[in-house]
């Protein structure tokens, strides 16, 4: 890889990270507060997010399993990546 795309890549994802930490921050402090529970616009937003990563967990999780009962090395690394999105979703879901 580039030395400049390797650069760029690492400022991109502080930003991101940054703007993640600010994220939690916001949560921990206001909780549900910034949801606005009235509109039904933002609610509905929130529910089909909780619904999307459960389908990502399930799915992944899925995944995973079945890699492994069939005992397919090929796919073993793929098995593992399944299994972190699997607990990275969870984690998102609540």
């Amino acid at each position: 890889m580039n030395s400049s795309f390797k650069k760029i890549a690492w400022v991109v994802w502080l930003i991101l990270a940054l703007l993640g930490v600010a994220g939690v921050f916001e949560r921990i402090i206001h909780g549900h507060a910034s949801a606005n529970y009235g509109s039904y616009v933002v609610w509905g937003l929130w529910v089909s997010a909780y619904i999307y990563f459960a389908g990502i967990s399930a799915g992944s999780f899925l995944f995973s399993s079945v890699i492994r009962l069939a005992q397919i090395k090929k796919l073993e690394r793929l098995a593992n990546i399944s299994l972190f999105v699997a607990m990275i979703a969870l984690l998102l879901l609540g």
